[in-house]
């Protein structure tokens, strides 16, 4: 929220936000982060207890009260340069995974995939599949000699779940043909939200009006319960 508002609408809608957040403060709770996630073993013992970050949400209330209490344009200029330097690693590496996703599906196939409306049979293995193979490289780099989780655990990991969004929003850059001629800030765009798809499809759903990220959400679901039903 604080990405979407410092870098599109400035600070008087961030504080607006956060005014928002005040007043039920004491009914949020915060998620640990990414990057904490990745290091947490998954499993379905527990869920989604293991998810929270306890000392973030206990402060969050207090932490709302500043934001709003706190009229600093530093947090826009600080948002700007941050997303700056977010570009454009984000912009080579997220236009090499769609190139290397094409080149690995042949031209005839990938022209009926274009033409096909939604997502077919085989376009949900094909994004599962490459999602799982990421995933199993991840973790061995994360938990480097621990046996694989069962795979109902696996289902539930950050990584995997972040990589299908990255395949769900390749898949639809590649049936709209539109990854050569995007710019940089579109697919920045892009994968801010699928971190945003990453969590809620652990949840009930995306709470947006971009018709887009619902888009890539519903795709998304489609490949994690085509997964889910690998394992039954």
């Amino acid at each position: 929220m604080g990405i979407e508002c410092l870098e599109r609408t400035g600070i008087d809608d961030y504080r607006k936000s956060y005014a928002v957040l005040r007043r039920y403060a004491d009914r949020a709770i915060v998620l640990k982060s990414y990057q904490d996630l990745c290091r947490v073993a998954p499993s379905r013992a527990g869920f989604p207890s293991w998810l929270i970050d306890r000392a973030v949400t206990a402060g969050f209330p207090r932490y709302a009260q500043l934001i709003v209490e706190t009229n600093d344009p530093r947090n826009q200029a600080k948002t700007k340069r941050v997303m700056a330097k977010f570009e454009e690693p984000v912009d080579a590496e997220f236009r090499q995974s769609i190139s290397e996703v094409q080149t690995s599906v042949f031209p005839k196939r990938l022209r009926l995939w274009k033409k096909e409306p939604g997502l077919s049979a085989e376009q949900l293995q094909f994004a599962h599949r490459m999602a799982v193979g990421i995933t199993v490289s991840q973790y061995r780099q994360f938990f480097p000699g621990r046996p694989e989780p069962e795979r109902s655990d696996a289902l539930l990991w950050l990584p995997y779940l972040h990589a299908v969004a990255l395949h769900a929003l390749t898949l639809k850059w590649l049936k709209a043909r539109g990854q050569v001629t995007a710019g940089s800030d579109t697919l920045r765009n892009d994968s801010v939200d699928i971190f945003y798809v990453t969590y809620e499809s652990l949840f009930d759903g995306v709470v947006s009006g971009d018709i887009k990220l619902q888009e890539i959400y519903a795709m998304t679901k489609a490949i994690l319960a085509y997964g889910e039903a690998q394992t039954r």
